[in-house]
């Protein structure tokens, strides 16, 4: 009687292990997404805090050449050379290279929130997207400054293969009113 009572739970048991097995992959899973986006916002900030200071070879070390930069519905295709003058051109304009450590760390910090409320969007396995405001919005009656970056997974690593600006705010998102209920059918 025994061995038949054991041969009516093992079924049950399989069954078991395995919903414990499909949990176990769906939390590995889980993790390896926030590693992988964690990766790409860093990628991101990495580099567009490094042009903001002017840093050319950090900005040159994060990104794939030749690289697209797009502005104002104008495409521009940069190398490390054309990247490297454009850093030091914008270096010399803004004099940001002189600033002080606690104006640079207080400019970091505001930047590191920004990314960490960027949105983030895979492409596929190798390609995201990273869409960040840029300079918030000046009028109530107008949106946010918005900024993209796509980033390319090339040898486990992150870099920049396109950004993406423009001197015009987006569009302001109109406030919706919700959705009321469904009618019940009679």
């Amino acid at each position: 009687m025994r061995r038949f009572s054991r041969r009516r739970n093992l079924p049950l048991l399989l069954s078991c292990a395995g919903l414990a097995c499909i949990a176990a992959v769906a939390a590995h899973a889980r993790q390896d997404a926030l590693k992988t986006e964690a990766a790409v916002r860093k990628a991101a900030f990495d580099f567009f805090s490094s042009f903001v200071f002017c840093d050319a070879d950090r900005v040159i070390d994060g990104a794939v050449y030749p690289m697209v930069s797009l502005r104002n519905g104008k495409a521009t295709i940069r190398d490390e050379k054309s990247m490297r003058e454009l850093i030091e051109s914008v270096a010399a304009r803004t004099g940001v290279r002189g600033l002080p450590a606690e104006d640079r760390k207080r400019i970091a910090e505001n930047m590191l929130r920004v990314f960490d409320s960027a949105e983030i969007r895979f492409l596929g396995g190798n390609t995201a997207t990273v869409v960040f405001v840029v300079r918030p919005k000046s009028k109530p009656d107008e949106g946010d400054y918005l900024g993209e970056l796509i980033l390319y997974k090339r040898a486990d690593r992150w870099r920049v293969m396109v950004e993406v600006t423009d001197s015009t705010p987006a569009p302001k998102v109109p406030e919706l009113e919700p959705t009321p209920p469904a009618a019940e059918d009679p």
